[in-house]
Formats: C-alpha cells, sequence, structure tokens
C-alpha cells in the first residue's frame, strides 16, 4: 500500500522559490519516491476544482497521441515522416528519433517559424508554436533532411512536426487530440490552455 505525506518544509521552500518568479499563479508538487510514497505540497489557493494546463508537458501528452495512433496501426515508429507529410525527395527523421529527441534537431527552432513569431509578438513574450500553421513546419522540415540517428537533444521542432503528422492523420489539430486524451484519462483537472494554440492545416 502506498503511503501519502506532505513534503513540508522543504516542498513550501521550492514552492515558495517557483512562486517568486510567477507570482499570480498556484503550485502543487508531486513526488513518488522508490519506497512508493507519494509526496505532496500545495500552496495557498490551490482547491479541489483547481484547473492546471499542461504548459512545458505538453510533449508527454504528444507523445501519448502518437503512441495511441501506432496501436491503432495509423503508423509505425520505424515511418519516415515523408510517409505523411507533403515533402520533397529526401530523406528525413522516422517518428521514433522524433519522439526519443534523437532526429538531430537539438534546441533548433527554425527562422521560418521563429521570424514570424518575433514579428508579431516577440519571441520572448509567447510560445513560437502558438498558432503556426501546417505549412511553415512543413516548409522548415523540408529544408533539414537528416539521415541517421543521432544522440539525444532536446527538441521543440521536433514535436511540432508530430503535431502535423497527427493532424495529418487524424483531421483534427494537435490540441483537439490532446483534449481528447485528457477526457479519456478523466483528468478533470487538467486542460489545454488555449484552444487556439494548435497546428492549423
Amino acid at each position: 500500500m502506498k503511503t501519502t505525506v506532505n513534503l513540508g518544509e522543504k516542498g513550501k521552500a521550492v514552492a515558495q522559490h517557483y512562486l517568486q518568479i510567477s507570482q499570480n499563479n498556484c503550485l502543487a508538487i508531486g513526488v513518488l519516491f522508490p519506497d512508493g510514497a507519494i509526496g505532496y505540497y500545495t500552496s495557498p489557493g490551490i482547491q479541489a476544482d483547481s484547473l492546471f494546463d499542461i504548459g512545458s508537458i505538453s510533449k508527454t501528452f504528444t507523445a501519448q497521441v502518437i503512441l495511441k495512433l501506432v496501436s491503432e496501426n495509423k503508423l509505425s515508429l520505424s515511418d519516415s515522416v515523408d510517409v505523411f507529410l507533403p515533402l520533397p525527395k529526401g530523406v528525413y527523421p522516422t517518428i521514433e528519433m522524433l519522439l526519443t529527441h534523437t532526429a538531430g534537431y537539438k534546441h533548433l527552432t527554425p527562422v521560418e517559424i521563429t521570424v514570424p513569431s518575433l514579428l508579431i509578438k516577440s519571441y520572448a513574450r509567447a510560445n513560437v508554436y502558438r498558432g503556426i500553421q501546417e505549412k511553415a513546419v512543413i516548409k522548415a522540415l523540408s529544408k533539414r533532411n537528416h539521415t541517421r540517428a543521432c544522440g539525444y537533444s532536446y527538441s521543440d521542432f521536433a514535436y511540432a512536426i508530430l503535431a502535423v503528422v497527427a493532424n495529418r492523420i487524424t483531421g483534427k489539430n494537435i490540441m483537439t487530440l490532446l483534449q481528447e486524451l485528457i477526457d479519456d484519462y478523466r483528468m478533470k483537472n487538467t486542460h489545454v490552455i488555449s484552444t487556439d494554440n494548435r497546428v492549423k492545416s
């Protein structure tokens, strides 16, 4: 049987550090210990019906969307992305490379995506992929062929590509797919922060 413990002063100290950075927000911390115990801390303002947006772990949810499509035999991890996307002839990364951050894109944010975001809303103030057009992702990918898997290197761009692939296969934008996943798992306190944050065709 798992035990549940309050993280106490240590949890409070960690929470206060982050709350000083973003003072208008609340924070909940959950920790699963090796012995199976669950630790938690919730800052003032957290209620039983509080909603949490998926934020930076949208990649985890996007990966689950892709793996669900794999389980439905709608794609394979070994498939190259040009199987699904209208790309010029070339060698492109596989679904698995994109999922595992081994496609070689590193921390690349293509200029085709960065520049419009800078002009419209400023890079520092918003996610550059917010409201991105599918054609912008495809254009950026078409200029960046990759022939083999590389070492692990975290990549936002890789997951923008996966969002476009999911869109092409299902006909649904990634935000709709993420919300469906949240609903399927009955995560009633979890939501997608904005319905206009999507890859559009």
